[in-house]
């Protein structure tokens, strides 16, 4: 079990050959494209998104980014209690299903934050664990079938060294 608290969100849209320069923050950013195409460089690692991507980049991590591409973006910045969950970049390309789950949810925070009602920021940071949960549940998939191709690679050279 984790808690996240929003500390800002923003919504954006990049124009072709929009630059954001090197940044960095002191708590996690999410970005949440829902289209377009670019690419981030985080601690000089270049990563491109194109279509519906989470990027969540974590504290003290150099990062800035390059459009293509017209790109409808939410930016999300949050603290984490459990800071071993995430990766230092984590680059999540979103099914259309996804896509549209992410997009109502963020609405729905959006509309927490302007409308301000009793329990809005408990409301907001509840979405926004979801949002999280998804984003864990996807990156969890694509880490248990690496480690499983890695460990059935060590398990045939032992096999073969040993028989």
């Amino acid at each position: 079990m984790f808690s996240a608290k929003i500390k800002s969100l923003v919504y954006y849209e990049h124009h072709p050959n929009d630059y954001v320069m090197e940044h960095l923050h002191n708590c996690y950013e999410c970005v949440f494209y829902l289209n377009g195409k670019g690419k981030i460089t985080v601690s000089n690692e270049v990563y491109n998104y194109s279509g519906p991507t989470i990027n969540i980049v974590s504290p003290g991590k150099k990062h800035d980014e390059e459009t293509e591409e017209f790109s409808q973006i939410y930016i999300v910045l949050f603290e984490i209690d459990d800071k071993s969950l995430f990766k230092p970049t984590c680059l999540i390309s979103l099914d259309d299903e996804t896509r549209n789950l992410f997009i109502d949810i963020f609405d729905k925070i959006s509309q927490e934050e302007k409308n301000r009602k009793s329990y809005h920021y408990k409301i907001m940071n509840s979405y926004f664990e979801i949002v999280l949960s998804h984003c864990l549940r996807l990156t969890n998939k694509t880490v248990t079938h690496k480690h499983n191709a890695e460990l059935v690679t060590r398990v045939k050279s032992y096999m073969k060294e040993n028989y």
